[in-house]
């Protein structure tokens, strides 16, 4: 059994994008660093550059691209790493509270957090059945929601 939910485009373009974007600033603060060799306003920008390279880097390379379902568990994949998730160590499936639209997912288990934003191009209610049929021990319940729990709530109007 090996099927795979690939990340769909729009999030690639997003993510290139926003990569693209960190590339230009750091950039820009080093040619600013270069012509205007001021000691606190360079101190400044190379530490922000830094900050900049790292956040970037986290995000584009660290993120998991594919999410392949292998006989042993999950297998998330990234261009720097590849974490496998046994369906026996799996705790939750949960949506972040900072997730409005509901496509991103933090996986827990014995090991550790993940975080693996989406959309992806397969559908995620299909995702979350085979973790059900595989590791019925791991809590879903808020995964399935895709919008948050006050999203929609009634508010009584006072006469």
């Amino acid at each position: 059994m090996k099927d795979q939910f690939a990340l769909g485009r729009g999030m690639w373009a997003m993510v290139t994008l926003i990569y693209g974007f960190f590339l230009f600033l750091v950039v820009a603060a080093v040619v600013d660093v270069v012509t205007n060799p001021s000691l606190a306003s360079s101190s400044f920008e190379l530490l922000w550059v830094g900050a900049i390279l790292i956040s970037g880097w986290s995000i584009f390379f660290r993120m998991p691209r594919r999410i392949e379902i292998v006989e042993d568990g999950l297998q998330f994949v990234a261009p720097s790493r590849t974490v496998l998730i046994p369906w026996r160590s799996l705790q939750s499936v949960s949506s972040p509270r900072t997730d409005i639209n509901g496509q991103s997912l933090r996986w827990s288990w014995e090991g550790g957090t993940l975080r693996a934003w989406g959309p992806y191009d397969h559908d995620l209610a299909r995702l979350l059945h085979i973790v059900r049929h595989n590791a019925p021990n791991a809590d879903l319940e808020r995964a399935v929601t895709r919008r948050p729990s006050w999203w929609g709530r009634r508010v009584p109007r006072s006469r």
